[in-house]
């Protein structure tokens, strides 16, 4: 089948943030005690990577190989997590460390179960879910209860994880109005593809143009949080450093130097013009004398 709209559109999306991704990963190199910077690289390379295994499920011509893409988007959302709260720790330091190893152990955990779950990824579980208006079907399985309520459990942990950034930075998401935009927009749209994925709506999925967003959202808010405290910590060295005395405080000094030359100048010159004076009445009183 020919490519279609929706899936350019996914592409383009994993590639801005493919890029993006190396882009932070050199400012990294540069700066490496910007930590979150390298977890946000690669929270934008897991979300790419789920992307591109979701893309190939589209229309693909061997419904077989549409298990394998599956298994492997399945695989990859739980590692999004896992650096969604790294980059969110390094960052905000809003959870505890003990908190972030045990969320870790949990995401991993369930990528091997995925993994190496043979029974929940076979062509007896696969269904189509048709969208006529964009012209793609796309191939998902039927997961037991178990492997659903984990997955679902740890959507809901990452929105869990989004709603603690919100609360404990809630000041900057109304200061920075993109920002704040970005939340919202994504926040909106995962819901909206939980209830597509329980086929509540008729709709695509939309989460990838939404976390695009929050990307270059997140992206502005760094680097001009970044400014800021460079500029403020200019600021600090500039007062907590000694002044220095400038041209203009040696102008007094200056002035009263020349005043005291001008005025030794201006005794010498008298001195001098009553010399003359002096030798003309020293010889008038030899004169009288003799």
């Amino acid at each position: 089948m020919d490519i279609t709209l929706y899936q350019i559109s996914c592409y383009l999306v994993a590639t801005m943030l493919t890029f993006k991704a190396f882009y932070n990963l050199f400012l990294y190199y540069k700066n490496r005690n910007q930590i979150h910077l390298l977890h946000f690289a690669f929270l934008q390379i897991a979300y790419g990577l789920y992307i591109l295994f979701f893309t190939q499920t589209i229309n693909t011509t061997n419904p077989e190989e549409a298990l394998i893409w599956k298994r492997l988007e399945d695989i990859i959302l739980p590692i999004f997590g896992i650096f969604l709260i790294l980059f969110v720790n390094s960052y905000l330091k809003i959870f505890s460390t003990d908190f972030v190893y045990f969320y870790i152990l949990l995401n991993l955990l369930l990528s091997v179960a995925i993994l190496f779950d043979f029974n929940s990824y076979h062509i007896g579980l696969l269904h189509e879910k048709k969208i006529s208006s964009l012209g793609i079907i796309i191939y998902e399985t039927d997961q037991p209860v178990l492997v659903n309520y984990l997955y679902v459990s740890r959507i809901l942990t990452i929105f869990w994880i989004l709603f603690k950034v919100v609360t404990q930075f809630i000041h900057y998401l109304f200061k920075n109005l993109f920002l704040f935009i970005g939340f919202t927009l994504f926040c909106a749209n995962a819901l909206l593809d939980i209830l597509v994925t329980i086929n509540l709506i008729p709709l695509p999925y939309t989460s990838h143009f939404s976390f695009l967003i929050l990307s270059f959202s997140v992206d502005f808010f760094l680097k001009s949080n970044q400014f800021e405290k460079k500029s403020k910590e200019e600021f600090k060295q500039i007062l907590a450093s000694p002044k220095k005395p400038t041209a203009f405080s040696f102008l007094p000094k200056v002035k009263k130097i020349e005043y005291e030359n001008q005025k030794k100048k201006f005794i010498r010159s008298k001195s001098i013009l009553h010399f003359p004076i002096r030798i003309l009445f020293l010889f008038a009183l030899s004169v009288i004398w003799n």
